[in-house]
């Protein structure tokens, strides 16, 4: 379990890396905060959700 552990930092890392990427391309291509909020929303849900998938599969592949 720790050598799968191990990986995770460089995913999270990877990750927020994205999200940022994202915020800033948002903040480029839409001129009202309201959608850009709504937006950056969606980005961080969708990253959240790939956060669980990939620790359900990191303690279902140890078990």
């Amino acid at each position: 379990m720790l050598s799968a552990l191990i990986k995770v930092p460089t995913l999270v890392r990877e990750v927020i890396q994205y999200g940022w990427m994202m915020f800033s391309v948002l903040e480029v291509k839409t001129p009202s905060h309201s959608a850009l909020i709504e937006d950056l929303v969606y980005t961080t849900v969708a990253m959240v959700k790939m956060l669980v998938l990939l620790a359900q599969s990191v303690i279902r592949s140890d078990w």
